[in-house]
């Protein structure tokens, strides 16, 4: 019995082959890019849950508060907060301070390499659930000279794992020394937001950088672990105001949950009667979307494999009716059906799985990681196993269930144009589809169009040809003829020195104090040391006084401010007036125009640049972009000149600012990905269903057409009601598309604004596209020889 079941669904299948390969086809495609989006959303989800302790693990974040009440958070504290915490907190078991800072050259014997370092404590270690592969994770870091490295690193430098009591020696700004191994760590997990690969004590840092131990500079993050079955509430009371306590700041913390940051990273604050609300996002945004746009595909395809099947089932009423009066019991049937649709959906699932083995390279390129398929899973083959089934029950429940409560004795004919002919069932899947293509067409421009704005908008800083590369002790030794030959060079149109990359500064301060300021009034600045031409070089526009010269012997008292400090600090006619900070007072002799030093998301806040040379990390220069290699060359030469040890190294600011939106440039490939697919498989779905629609109204055409109709007439007959369902569509999708991507937009502080007409470019898009596919299908029909389908009557 089960083998002529398999017959008849083969025979089936190879019987309606333009159905079955749209059927497949559709079903395969939507299948294969949901597959690959579950893998990614999986692979999200499970970010930093792997750590045993993950319930009582916290991050230590600041809410920071601007002069009219504006409420901000940071994952930045100070570095005095951690032994605070301790001291003062009994719920806290420990504290950790964690550091990534910049790139620090690394020495072993002939291998020479630069490498990331972090900085941490050792509580660290018993902190966070990261195999420690050699070593005593309960006594790491009891020497300042200690370091811990990955199972890679090991392997780089010493072509071995078990390298313990061996050394290193690391060269990175004010650290220049040998570091013993008294640990190695494995690889820290795709799916863990702390990466790492060299890992040193913190205090060896902090012992040779007096501004760590200051309590008004924000620099690194800081993770406790709470004791067990201690409250977080009664724990967020109580270190609320402790930056206060010993600094006199109106500057608060609270704890986020560990486990929730990668996903919900993002923290709104609102201040309530007795401390402070919080709603979190972030990622899960992007997770939601993509969750929902595979979910969307999917059903796409779902619905294609139904509304055709359910067409098609029609013209089996016949073969059913012999059947049941033949003996055949409704059970078989519906069996039949079922392992019939089961069948086209096993064939779309392993199809789909091919693809996915093929396609997920290109599409980790897209996202920029490296997702595998977790075959060794055995909940990947129960999904695998479970979608065949629910998408051959969906498809096939329909036709089995229907044609099998048909009772033999009633006609054919009455069967099909009383029952089958009832077309509302798959009007509302074709509807659906519509609606859910044109969402994502909607989707799509308003994601390019909000790029397009990155792109194209006005940064207050020139970020095109300009490079830069870090100062090492070689040039600060022989600054004079660095500078001489920079000055020289052809291909250097200007250069200065920075402590940050000036479209990503990060670093800031709360201490400074005005004149005229309120002594109560706390404001907090980003902090950009820098030299002369910084402002000619970065190409920011002067709007008061002027820059710093080296005609000002003391323009190392000197400061320039933004727009947006001057604003914030209520002062009129800022030169000449000083302000404070760090102990120093300085002299404001410019202001520059507003530039956007952090990524869009964020407002422009009160920024300062100073004077100070010798605080900076960083050479930018504004090379020739007619001759970009040989300005490279050049500046490269003139490093090596003065520089022995430290190999070059540079980058590209406007390739600095692209990396900045690589989720928004993700989220543009995908969708665009995505709203092709849309109308890819609708496409599919309506050429197929259309295809038959018009082979069963083949004979009114042709009587249309013996009547004296013209072509015209019989596309207007049978295009009208899909404009119809086109004009529903568009008003169930557009709602729904201004809701979702007016929330997507808020996460920008500077963004365009949803216009009425890419609704209607939307709108427009679908109709086109389906009056092509419904159009093509029904000139066919209309142009057949009316004699051809009537000499049978």
């Amino acid at each position: 019995m089960l083998i002529n079941y398999f017959k008849i669904a083969w025979r089936n299948l190879t019987r309606n082959k333009l159905f079955s390969v749209i059927n497949i086809a559709g079903l395969t495609i939507a299948m294969t890019f949901a597959m690959m989006i579950g893998i990614w959303v999986q692979h999200e989800i499970s970010v930093d849950q792997f750590h045993s302790q993950n319930n009582r693990i916290y991050k230590v974040k600041a809410i920071n508060k601007s002069p009219n009440g504006d409420l901000s958070t940071t994952k930045n504290v100070v570095g005095p907060l951690a032994e605070a915490l301790m001291n003062d907190v009994p719920e806290i078991q420990s504290a950790t301070r964690y550091f990534n800072y910049r790139q620090g050259l690394v020495t072993k014997d002939d291998k020479k390499f630069y490498e990331g370092i972090t900085y941490t404590d050792s509580s660290f270690f018993t902190t966070f659930d990261f195999h420690l592969l050699f070593g005593d994770r309960t006594s790491l870091f009891r020497s300042p000279n200690e370091a811990v490295i990955t199972k890679d690193f090991a392997e780089k430098y010493f072509g071995q794992f078990d390298v313990m009591g061996k050394h290193i020696h690391v060269h990175e700004g004010v650290l220049n020394q040998d570091f013993t191994i008294s640990g190695v760590i494995e690889n820290p997990p795709t799916n863990s937001s702390l990466q790492y690969n060299l890992i040193l004590p913190f205090a060896t840092i902090q012992s040779k950088q007096n501004w760590m131990n200051s309590w008004g500079t924000a620099f690194l993050e800081t993770y406790v672990l709470l004791k067990p079955n201690s409250s977080k509430q009664l724990v967020d009371k109580k270190i609320m105001n402790i930056p206060g306590k010993y600094h006199g700041w109106d500057y608060h913390i609270f704890l986020h949950p560990f486990q929730d940051i990668h996903l919900n990273g993002n923290v709104d604050v609102a201040a309530i009667e007795d401390g402070y609300s919080f709603s979190y996002g972030g990622l899960i945004r992007y997770v939601r979307i993509f969750g929902l746009v595979a979910l969307a595909i999917l059903l796409l395809g779902a619905i294609n494999f139904m509304n055709l099947s359910t067409a098609i089932a029609g013209k089996r009423a016949k073969e059913i009716g012999l059947r049941k009066m033949t003996g055949a019991r409704r059970s078989g049937i519906i069996f039949q059906f079922l392992g019939e649709a089961t069948l086209v959906s096993t064939i779309s699932v392993m199809l789909a799985l091919l693809l996915t083995m093929i396609f997920l390279p290109y599409f980790n390129s897209i996202l920029g990681i490296s997702l595998v398929i977790p075959f060794e899973k055995v909940e990947f083959w129960v999904m695998i196993i479970l979608s065949s089934l629910l998408f051959g029950m969906l498809a096939g429940s329909y036709p089995a269930f229907f044609l099998s409560s048909f009772s033999p004795g009633q006609t054919i004919k009455q069967f099909i144009h009383s029952r089958l002919g009832d077309f509302h069932f798959r009007r509302g899947l074709v509807i659906f589809q519509m609606a859910i293509s044109v969402l994502l067409i909607i989707c799509t421009l308003i994601v390019l169009f909000q790029i397009q704005y990155i792109n194209n908008k006005d940064l207050g800083v020139s970020r095109d040809n300009l490079i830069y590369f870090e100062i090492k002790e070689g040039i600060y030794e022989n600054l004079s003829s660095f500078e001489q030959e920079m000055n020289s060079n052809p291909h250097v149109k200007s250069f200065t020195y920075v402590s940050d990359n000036p479209l990503q500064v990060w670093p800031s301060t709360g201490d400074p104090k005005w004149e005229g300021a309120d002594p109560e009034e706390w404001l907090d600045f980003h902090l950009l040391h820098s030299a002369w031409d910084v402002i000619e070089t970065m190409g920011m526009t002067l709007k008061e006084g002027r820059t710093f010269s080296r005609d000002f012997r003391m323009d190392s008292s000197a400061v320039i401010l933004n727009e947006e400090a001057v604003r914030k600090m209520g002062m009129e006619n800022p030169v000449g007036k000083w302000i404070t900070f760090w102990g120093r007072k300085f002299w404001i002799i410019g202001v520059v125009k507003d530039f956007h030093y952090l990524p869009l998301q964020y407002q422009i806040d009160p920024m300062i640049i100073d004077f100070w040379p010798q605080n900076t990390s960083f050479v930018m220069a504004r090379i020739d972009g007619n001759a970009t290699t040989q300005a490279i060359e050049s500046i490269q030469a003139t490093y090596d000149s003065v520089e022995k040890e430290f190999p070059f190294e540079y980058h590209f600011v406007d390739q600095d600012y692209e990396a900045m939106y690589r989720n928004e440039k993700m989220l543009g490939s995908l969708t665009r990905i995505f709203a092709v697919l849309a109308i890819f498989i609708s496409c599919l779905g309506l050429y197929g269903l259309v295809a038959y629609t018009t082979r069963a109204k083949n004979k009114e055409i042709s009587i249309r057409k013996v009547n004296g109709a013209n072509i015209i007439s019989v596309l207007r007959l049978l295009i009208t009601s899909y404009i119809q369902w086109i004009l529903l569509a568009n008003i169930l999708a557009w709602p729904i598309a201004w809701y979702m991507m007016n929330g997507w937009l808020s996460d920008f502080a500077y963004r365009i604004e949803i216009s009425w007409w890419i609704f209607g470019l939307g709108g427009l898009t679908i109709l086109g596209i389906t009056l092509a596919t419904v159009g093509y299908q029904t000139l066919k029909a209309s142009m057949v020889n009316p004699a051809r389908i009537l000499r049978s009557e």
